[in-house]
C-alpha cells in the first residue's frame, strides 16, 4: 500500500492498522485474519480510495496466505 501511495502522491502518514487472528483446532491453525485500516483523515478523492482498496484485494501478503484463511479488511476513511 505505501509503494503505491507514494507513487500517486497519497499521504498515508498516520494511518493505522490492527490486526486480529482467529484460530481454529484439531489441528491448532489460524483460520481467519481481520484487518481494521484507520486512515488519517477522511477527504480521500474517489479516485484515491479506488486506488488503495484496489492494493488491499492484491496484497502479496494476502495472496501468500492463500484460500485455507478467511481475509476481512475493513478501510475507515
Amino acid at each position: 500500500m505505501g509503494i503505491l501511495a507514494q507513487r500517486h502522491k497519497i499521504e498515508l502518514k498516520g494511518a493505522q492498522a490492527y490486526v486480529t487472528k482467529v484460530m481454529g483446532e484439531d489441528p491448532r491453525r489460524i483460520v481467519e485474519i481481520i484487518i481494521k485500516i484507520k486512515m488519517p483523515k477522511s477527504d480521500f478523492s474517489d479516485k484515491e480510495k479506488k486506488i488503495l482498496e484496489k492494493v488491499i484485494k492484491n496484497c502479496p501478503i494476502g495472496n501468500t496466505l492463500g484460500e485455507n484463511v478467511k481475509k476481512s479488511v475493513q478501510v475507515e476513511y
